[in-house]
């Protein structure tokens, strides 16, 4: 199950989600892993209840994208490493994907020859790191940045 937490209320829908999953597992399902796709300006405020309430979620996809407190720019990388800096920190229990748009239409986007150059080393350096989550489908086939990137991450 896949959460888009934009904004605190969302939380209390993973909370409903666990214990669902929960009850489910306890009765022989099949195991349920609880995602979340927060958008990462969401780690940089300073509100404990709502980082306690991400806890639960064993795979955060952070949109690194379309915003301008965490996006990457070639002219100016310290929000992206200082906001992916304190996701990863923050949550060291969870695997923490860095989430790319697919089109450099996007804010945000950073090209595959960057990301094998310059980005992927620091990113993968992090214990926790998952992987790579890609905004979105349709452009991704439109554009091969999920193929171009995916021998590297």
């Amino acid at each position: 199950m896949d959460h888009d937490e934009e904004a605190a209320h969302c939380s209390q829908l993973a909370e409903r989600d666990v214990v669902l999953s929960l009850s489910f597992v306890r009765r022989g399902g099949k195991a349920v892993s609880l995602t979340a796709s927060p958008v990462c300006s969401l780690a940089l405020m300073d509100d404990e209840r709502t980082m306690r309430k991400l806890e639960v979620f064993e795979r955060l996809h952070v949109r690194f994208y379309n915003e301008s407190s965490c996006d990457y720019n070639y002219f100016e990388t310290r929000p992206f490493w200082g906001a992916w800096i304190t996701w990863s920190s923050r949550f060291p229990k969870a695997r923490v994907y860095v989430g790319w748009p697919a089109s450099e239409e996007m804010s945000g986007f950073v090209d595959p020859q960057t990301i094998r150059q310059s980005v992927r080393w620091s990113v993968q350096d992090v214990a926790n790191y998952g992987g790579v989550m890609i905004w979105e489908r349709y452009y991704d086939k439109m554009t091969g940045f999920g193929r171009a990137i995916k021998d590297i991450v």
